[in-house]
């Protein structure tokens, strides 16, 4: 689909915006225009807004219309796409009542182990990963949890199954207070085992709910911790492949980079509850035409 933009006073912003975005694609394109901290302070300042404009866009009851698409400018990173586009509303994936759209990593009846309570998802005992049973590509995924003392759970996503297990970059969930030795790329909203919170950011909440959310958008991959930014990473740039150079993963070339994968809740031999667990798909829009004044999405 191939849309114009001018349109109710916004017009005007939004095509100026697809022109920036096109001229600032690549970081030496940019640097034509912006210099030194100038150049670096924009682009972080783009990273957040996007994300805060979504999100903005998505309070309340409607996300996108067939008229007036939400328009997300793209993450610094993220690819060649100039915005995001909300595919529709926040799609909740547990219904809070039973464990329909979930399953096991063949995708048969999720393991015994895993069980509804009070409005929760519970990991009471061993049942394997919790699967939900779709694939995605750009999202943003919203969801709560709580973990037990010395806990140790995730959520992943971009999976690919190998030999029966599943694999894919993880939201770690650990209980960071009450084991003060553990390493931070373990600690909670740590990009399991590659990359490390950000310096100064907060802890898990123990004892309570906190709030987790997932950002993946292209190349772009953020961790969010009770609204707090925690990792941010681009896959594919130089400080990434050597994060995962060192890591685990190093010899597995599909880590990260496959683009399109499921998500799942980690069993990992302790007490885990989640709830309100939702995800909003987006899709990727390119400028078109005479100066980007147009989009195709």
């Amino acid at each position: 689909m191939i849309r114009w933009d001018f349109k109710r006073g916004a017009a005007m912003r939004v095509a100026l915006g697809a022109v920036v975005a096109a001229m600032c694609a690549t970081p030496a394109a940019e640097a034509k225009i912006f210099k030194g901290d100038l150049c670096r302070t924009w682009r972080e300042a783009k990273c957040r807004r996007a994300v805060a404009l979504f999100e903005r866009g998505v309070e309340g009851t409607s996300v996108a219309t067939p008229n007036e698409p939400t328009i997300v400018p793209a993450p610094v990173g993220s690819g060649a796409a100039a915005f995001y586009v909300a595919k529709g509303l926040k799609t909740p994936l547990f219904n809070g009542v039973d464990l329909s759209g979930w399953t096991s990593v063949e995708g048969g009846a999720p393991g015994e182990g895993w069980k509804v309570v009070d409005g929760t998802i519970f990991r009471e005992k061993n049942g394997g990963d919790l699967y939900f049973d779709g694939k995605f590509e750009n999202f943003i995924l919203e969801f709560e949890f709580k973990i037990s003392e010395k806990g140790n759970s995730g959520v992943k996503y971009r999976s690919w199954n190998t030999k029966g297990y599943g694999l894919g970059c993880e939201y770690q969930i650990y209980d960071d207070i009450n084991d003060k030795k553990n390493p931070p790329r373990y600690q909670t909203a740590s990009l399991y085992d590659v990359v490390v919170p950000r310096e100064g950011t907060s802890k898990i909440k123990m004892g309570e709910f906190n709030r987790g959310k997932i950002v993946v958008l292209g190349n772009r991959i953020e961790h969010y911790l009770n609204d707090e930014l925690i990792v941010s990473i681009n896959v594919g740039s130089p400080e990434w492949n050597e994060l995962v150079g060192k890591s685990k993963f190093k010899d597995m070339k599909e880590f990260g980079t496959t683009a399109i994968g499921r998500i799942f809740l980690q069993d990992h031999g302790c007490q885990v509850w989640f709830k309100e667990i939702y995800v909003t798909e987006l899709k990727a829009a390119y400028p078109v035409g005479c100066l980007g004044l147009f989009y195709r999405y």
